[in-house]
């Protein structure tokens, strides 16, 4: 609850009504705009240069990865509509440029992001 007042939102508020548990959260005081974490870590940081040297499938992985925290090869080949080579390929660039870890090995294998140092 001490979360919700350091960035700037109404306490929640918390009722049991004939059985049910329930939680309000209430919409900010002030403009969603003015809301502000106090602090915050850049997570990925890619130049401008490095992202224009990605090609369009690589780009949706690195999108991919911005909404989900892992992916897996065969993930990327339903969404991108291309072969598990060729994902295999972007991936591995994707490793070398620095932007990407594999993590597993074999079947379990699955890649994220590979985190900004700060």
């Amino acid at each position: 609850m001490e979360e919700t007042a350091n960035h700037g939102l109404p306490p929640v508020e918390f009722d049991i009504d004939e059985g049910y548990f329930t939680v309000i959260f209430r919409a900010p005081l002030v403009s969603m705009v003015a809301l502000t974490p106090k602090q915050t870590r850049t997570m990925l940081e890619i130049e401008p240069a490095r992202v224009e040297r990605l090609n369009k499938n690589q780009r949706a992985i690195i999108k991919s990865l911005l909404k989900k925290d892992e992916v897996t090869v065969a993930e990327m080949v339903g969404r991108l509509k291309v072969t598990p080579q060729a994902v295999r390929k972007d991936m591995a660039k994707l490793q070398k440029m620095n932007l990407v870890a594999k993590m597993g090995s074999g079947r379990s294998t699955y890649y994220v992001l590979k985190e900004t140092d700060r």
